[in-house]
């Protein structure tokens, strides 16, 4: 008996347990909000969960204000942010080194690709390190820049809490902001909107980038030659385009509109702060339902990309991104090998890039046509954005949250978890409970 459950466990595979570990952090996020203490004001079972999932998801929508909560419950959020954050990338670590003995390397690709973006199978002890030393000095230095500005209207203590709450939320691409705005009452803050700018952008290039980085600093230092990885490159350049694409973009068509009144070098730093928010964070500085519609196309473009593989973010992920556009290019010209960078792109890279954008589309479709039949009476605009939002994990919202039906937050709930894991590597789990495929030593 023993020795079938032994085997029966060594038969999982690593996406399996990534997500089973992320459904128990689900459940454990649950219960702790479910706490008496942690609520101020009593908040609904399907509203505790919503939460729970957005907050271990990363996406930062919520159903009830975030005030809801208890001093107590708001520190149990940041150590939920603070866990996402870092918990599925060191899992992920762990598991390529407890499963190395794998056979069926698909796995290990998937895990790889989705979760980490790590190109050697080496140093994770190194790694864990880095990404738990890393994410504590970008969110120390974050909050100590960020409590002169809360200081001059909030005491000491609680400047201090919202120095590291905000550190945390916007390193951990989560978004949640404790003011009912968001961050619009801080818009000509230029102190506030720079700091927040410069962590979210670290934390949405990723670990990976960050590493090498540090690998590369460290190799001038020694005054060695050190290349720049591959996917560090497709990382940053497509990072790059889209930010500059959606800052000149936003700044285009709002300076007159959300940014009128503001001298043009406050317009143009919310339009920077903005942008890098879509991609993942959800933070804004302007009411969301008066943006433009061309203005809530870029927002949903941006936030559908998302982040990069090995960060805090979701979406389907620049390096999908640019193997699609990549790909598009080479058909448009006739070329036989699809390339970035001159390096030829292999078939399963495309195809599985294809395949992501396909399934998360599909998804955002799917989600939005039921929503569409049990929320008759809100905007169809307004849907399709909760649904991207949702999937992309962005948090951001045009005020329809908290009037959802309960089977639209469950919903809603789904469409968290598979944008935050990945649709493949659900599916992945499912192939391999159905049909068994996986190999072991």
């Amino acid at each position: 008996m023993l020795d079938s459950d032994k085997k029966h466990i060594v038969q999982l595979s690593p996406t399996h347990v990534i997500l089973l570990s992320f459904l128990l952090f689900i459940f454990s996020a649950f219960f702790l909000l479910s706490l008496p203490i942690a609520q101020k004001i009593a908040v609904s079972t399907i509203n505790t969960f919503f939460t729970a999932v957005s907050i271990a998801t990363g996406t930062g929508l919520l159903t009830v204000p975030i005030d809801y909560f208890s001093t107590f419950g708001l520190c149990i959020i940041m150590l939920i942010v603070q866990i996402n954050t870092i918990g599925l990338i060191l899992l992920t670590i762990f598991l390529l080194q407890s499963f190395a003995n794998i056979k069926q390397q698909s796995v290990k690709k998937l895990v790889i690709g989705n979760v980490l973006n790590i190109q050697h199978m080496g140093n994770f002890k190194k790694k864990a390190l880095f990404v738990v030393a890393i994410t504590l000095l970008i969110e120390s230095i974050t909050a100590l820049s960020l409590f002169p500005v809360f200081s001059e209207n909030y005491n000491n203590s609680y400047a201090w809490f919202l120095s590291i709450f905000h550190a945390i939320t916007s390193f951990g691409n989560t978004g949640i902001a404790l003011f009912s705005d968001s961050l619009a009452n801080f818009n000509t803050n230029i102190r506030l909107l720079n700091t927040l700018t410069l962590n979210m952008a670290l934390g949405t290039i990723g670990f990976a980038a960050l590493w090498d980085f540090l690998t590369q600093l460290k190799g001038y230092i020694q005054h060695k030659k050190v290349k720049i990885s591959f996917n560090t490159k497709i990382i940053l350049v497509t990072t790059l385009v889209l930010f500059f694409t959606g800052s000149f973009t936003l700044y285009c068509l709002e300076k007159n509109i959300a940014f009128a009144g503001m001298p043009i070098t406050t317009k143009i730093t919310n339009a920077i702060f903005n942008s890098i928010a879509f991609m993942g964070t959800g933070f804004h500085t302007m009411d969301v339902k008066s943006l433009s519609f061309a203005s809530i196309l870029i927002v949903m473009i941006l936030a559908f990309i998302g982040t990069s593989p090995g960060s805090t973010g979701s979406g389907i992920k620049t390096t999908t991104a640019a193997i699609f556009f990549a790909t598009l290019y080479t058909v448009i010209t006739g070329k036989k090998q699809t390339t970035l960078f001159n390096i030829p792109i292999p078939q399963e890279q495309i195809r599985k890039a294809v395949a992501i954008i396909t399934l998360s589309i599909g998804w955002v479709l799917f989600g939005t046509f039921l929503l569409t039949i049990y929320e008759r009476d809100k905007s169809f605009i307004a849907l399709l954005f909760e649904s991207v939002s949702a999937f992309s994990t962005l948090g951001m919202s045009m005020n329809v949250t908290q009037n959802l039906t309960d089977f639209s937050k469950y919903l809603l709930t789904i469409s968290m978890i598979l944008g935050r894991i990945g649709p493949l590597t659900l599916i992945f789990n499912f192939r391999n409970i159905f049909f068994q495929k996986a190999t072991y030593n």
